[in-house]
């Protein structure tokens, strides 16, 4: 009876660590599939961003409370909104908001 026991507790054991570290992460790659991360570098092209400095074409920008350099063609003002369009290193080069083709 305990040597039953016992198989059954190795068996159970087995069948969990098999569910969750092969099938779990299946599933996992299966209903998240490729989509785009909404974090880091990756998730910031065509998100908004607030103009905290500006000189120029260059200044300083709010994006999710951090502050990023940032260059664009045109001038902006501090407080205006505005587009990421690329990421380069540190720097994100961005563009009006008022530019974006939805508005």
């Amino acid at each position: 009876m305990l040597q039953d026991f016992l198989v059954m507790l190795v068996i159970a054991f087995i069948a969990f660590e098999l569910i969750e570290h092969v099938l779990a992460p299946i599933v996992w790659l299966l209903l998240k599939g490729n989509k785009k991360s909404d974090y880091g570098i990756g998730g910031m092209k065509g998100k908004t961003v607030e103009i905290q400095c500006w000189d120029n074409k260059s200044g300083i920008v709010l994006f999710h409370a951090e502050r990023w350099q940032a260059v664009s063609d045109k001038p902006m003002q501090p407080g205006e909104k505005a587009i990421v369009e690329e990421i380069s290193g540190l720097t994100l080069k961005i563009k009006p908001y008022m530019d974006t083709p939805e508005n």
